[in-house]
């Protein structure tokens, strides 16, 4: 048994454990003292996946943040204080953590005795693509054709060049294969066919390069799509030219002229002779390369014969750079660089694969149908709002008072006075 299986028993039985210890546990200030001990075994879980940034995050922010948050409302609401219990579960309690201590040892002997280190992945089909060189073809329909004739994976429209879109992979069973070309839209009952058998293994992921003229030729380049860590990217070269080419490094975006100029330029790959392929990983960079032709024996000429202007190299992807030939005009040909990009594979724990398992699995469902259940809720409301019906405007009315005002004043001033016509004095009487 390996170190991992190991650990992974250890840390896992400490995590079982602890989520118990939370639920049984009296005291609430214990409760989450044992969840915060249940969130590092789960970080230390993630260590082991290879997940490092999960790791810190379930640290940092499950059991930092939230878990102070939690112990200060406990606090706050006195929760922290031992209660008087109305009902004893003792019985119950012990029983249960008997049936957990059988459990784990029921699962620690599966483990030992299973052979774990001997178990071997399952193997997976071979997953193959077709990318378009072909010169007589700007797009064609591809068809993978079984040993017995059946069109097994079919391939339509793909276009000459650089595509928009690079093709995706096919999932196809192990075995023996023959490529068939035709014009896109075209009967495929009279295609241009490459006698050449292409064989595919498990867990393969084969490009299958279509370059030349009417002759179809294919090369199958093998790519390896998992995944580079930093900012490195995986770099694969063809040569699908007739003519035998070298790699410089020109320094910077400069015309080569002379011969002074070509010996200061670094060579990067001496000889790439018709249908070879190299592969090399380099970091993402911008740089200034040509292709220089060759001569039989490998010695570099004045002849450049393509400047790669422009190209870039992604990091974290599998960039083809396939040199090949385009049809131009008076039907001449002339050298061209098609380039494919494809995002690789990324680790199992990795952030990118956790990540992305966790939003497509599950919270891109969860959010779809939360915005179908805004949608009718809006949708409700607007068919239940009453549409034409307006409020009648109010009139201004007089107010009515219901005694009288002379009575109203003098409660409110606290005097007795009545407004009204001045008291008369009656004169005295005279002699």
């Amino acid at each position: 048994m390996s170190i991992e299986v190991i650990l992974f028993l250890i840390i896992g039985s400490v995590s079982v454990l602890s989520a118990l210890m939370m639920l049984i546990s009296k005291e609430a200030v214990h409760s989450a003292l044992y969840l915060i001990l249940n969130f590092a075994c789960i970080a230390i879980l993630f260590l082991m996946l290879d997940a490092p940034f999960l790791a810190m995050v379930q640290i940092a922010v499950y059991a930092g943040a939230i878990m102070v948050l939690f112990l200060f409302v406990i606090m706050l609401l006195g929760a922290d204080k031992a209660r008087e219990e109305l009902r004893q579960f003792k019985t119950v309690f012990a029983g249960g953590g008997v049936l957990a201590l059988g459990l784990m040892l029921m699962l620690g002997a599966f483990f030992i005795s299973a052979g774990t280190d001997d178990i071997q992945p399952i193997p997976e089909n071979p997953q193959v693509r077709v990318l378009n060189a072909l010169t007589s073809f700007p797009s064609a329909d591809f068809y993978l054709l079984n040993e017995a004739g059946d069109v097994v994976a079919t391939f339509e429209g793909v276009q000459f060049g650089t595509p928009e879109e690079v093709p995706p992979f096919v999932s196809v069973e192990p075995g023996t294969y023959i490529l068939r070309v035709a014009n896109a839209g075209e009967d495929r009952s009279l295609p241009v066919t490459s006698q050449t058998p292409l064989t595919l293994e498990a867990d393969q992921d084969v490009t299958i390069v279509a370059y030349g003229t009417l002759g179809a030729a294919m090369l199958a380049l093998p790519e390896d799509m998992s995944y580079l860590e930093g900012n490195t990217g995986r770099l694969a070269l063809v040569n699908t030219t007739e003519t035998p080419l070298a790699l410089i490094d020109v320094g910077s975006d400069f015309e080569l002229n002379d011969e002074n100029e070509l010996e200061t330029a670094e060579v990067i790959l001496p000889n790439l002779a018709p249908g070879d392929v190299f592969v090399a990983e380099y970091r993402a960079d911008t740089p200034y390369w040509a292709f220089v032709e060759t001569t039989p024996e490998g010695e570099l000429t004045d002849r450049i014969v393509l400047r790669l202007r422009g190209f870039v190299i992604h990091g974290g992807r599998s960039n083809l750079l396939v040199v090949g030939t385009e049809r131009g005009v008076e039907n001449t040909l002339y050298p061209v660089a098609i380039k494919f990009v494809t995002p690789l594979n990324p680790a199992a724990g990795s952030p990118e694969q956790i990540g992305a398992s966790l939003f497509v699995d599950y919270v891109l469902p969860f959010e779809l149908v939360a915005l179908l259940l805004l949608a009718a809720m809006v949708g409700a409301i607007v068919l239940t709002q009453r549409s034409g019906v307006k409020p009648k405007p109010g009139r201004p009315t007089r107010r009515k008072v219901s005694r009288p005002l002379t009575s109203v004043i003098a409660t409110q001033t606290g005097q007795q006075d009545v407004i009204g016509e001045p008291a008369q004095l009656n004169e005295p009487a005279g002699d």
